[in-house]
């Protein structure tokens, strides 16, 4: 008897040529980001989105974070600060951990569940975070979906 395993990923593993960049990601609650202006340290910090997705900096307040890319949000903070602060800023965002993500591994595995991932996560480690195969699972047939814009890919 063969027994499968099923991985669901919001994001990409680590490996494979169609994976997610860091540019494809989108911000959730929870996340750390680290913020950089350059030539201006004192606007560059680290800082958590809040349950919201939201953010709050220095000079510009709160803004909204969640669902952006790391891309989107530079050009955001940089057009919040070219408005009334600085001219021509350069902002860089660097997504420390990815918090929001999580990982749905199901099947032939001694713990099935739901488990959060941070940064870049390997199938190995995936099935590692499940406890491992179970006794009779068959490792040649693993299944991973991705869901993207609310369809299931195999």
């Amino acid at each position: 008897m063969r027994l499968q395993f099923l991985i669901l990923c919001s994001l990409a593993f680590a490996h494979g040529a169609d994976a997610l960049t860091i540019d494809d990601y989108h911000i959730g609650p929870s996340d750390l980001l680290e913020i950089s202006v350059f030539q201006v340290p004192e606007l560059s910090r680290t800082v958590r989105v809040n349950a919201r997705g939201a953010l709050s900096l220095p000079l510009i307040g709160e803004i909204r974070a969640g669902g952006l890319t790391g891309q989107q949000l530079e050009t955001l903070i940089a057009q919040k600060l070219q408005e009334n602060y600085l001219q021509n800023p350069q902002v860089s965002v660097f997504i420390k951990e990815f918090v929001s993500q999580r990982v749905t591994v199901s099947g032939s595995v001694n713990k099935a569940g739901v488990f959060p991932i941070s940064g870049k996560t390997t199938l190995m480690q995936a099935i590692a975070m499940a406890g491992g195969l179970e006794k009779f699972a068959d490792e040649n047939d693993i299944k991973i979906f991705r869901e993207r814009n609310g369809t299931r890919e195999v």
